[in-house]
């Protein structure tokens, strides 16, 4: 693992959020400014470049965050990794943004099941469950629905996510902790990679990054109808 460099990308939510892994050791930078996706993901690649004494064709592999999420921040995200994965012929690595971040909790708290869920907007949520720990498996598969169609045993199971705008007030999450946070780690995504490379669970692909949108319609939507907002 000494050699590998892999630059990490996630525009999935609010704000930019990329890091290297490099020689046993992570550098990341983060961006909160809002509707900046574009303008801001390759300045601040290139800077962490150079703070690493890097340049591109040092990379090995590039790890992203597929969606779902800001619909507007996947597309931006995918098509930074397109570019540079073709221009440099390294492999990709797409991680579901809902697996990370239940993967984060995992890490944060030892639970082993988790469901995670992001705000889709429109009143919806995107939401997947999963069983960590020894192994990987998937309990939900990652969906877009309405918050009271989540289910969750709280006994036994965690919540994460941004969760607090919809489904604060159904009686089901009334006693979950609501602090949780939504805003995926870069260091504990490059960790996610590493086990799950291990365990077989996630590889790296040759082929064309590509995103989870599963609200398919929403780019033949009015932005205001869509709730589509730049974060």
């Amino acid at each position: 693992m000494s050699d590998v460099c892999w630059l990490a990308i996630d525009t999935t939510g609010q704000g930019c959020h990329i890091g290297l892994y490099h020689q046993g050791q992570t550098i990341t930078r983060s961006d909160m400014s809002p509707q900046s996706h574009a303008k801001l993901i390759l300045p601040m690649i290139e800077d962490l470049l150079k703070q690493a004494q890097l340049n591109r064709t040092n990379l090995t592999g590039i790890i992203y965050t597929q969606g779902p999420g800001s619909f507007t921040g996947v597309r931006i995200g995918v098509s930074v990794v397109q570019g540079l994965a073709m221009a440099l012929n390294v492999p990709t690595l797409g991680v579901s943004s809902l697996l990370a971040l239940a993967w984060q909790g995992h890490l944060a708290t030892a639970a082993e099941r988790i469901t995670a869920v992001i705000d889709a907007r429109m009143g919806q949520v995107y939401w997947g469950s999963y069983q960590l720990g020894q192994q990987m498996s998937i309990t939900h598969a990652d969906s877009l629905s309405t918050p009271d169609v989540v289910s969750i045993d709280p006994a036994t199971e965690l919540l994460i996510g941004d969760i607090v705008p919809l489904i604060q007030a159904q009686p089901l999450f009334e006693k979950i902790a609501h602090n949780h946070s939504a805003r995926l780690s870069i260091e504990t995504l490059f960790l996610l990679v590493k086990i799950g490379i291990e365990q077989g669970f996630l590889s790296w692909d040759n082929t064309l990054a590509l995103p989870i949108y599963l609200r398919h319609d929403v780019a033949a939507l009015p932005k205001k109808q869509a709730g589509i907002v730049n974060v």
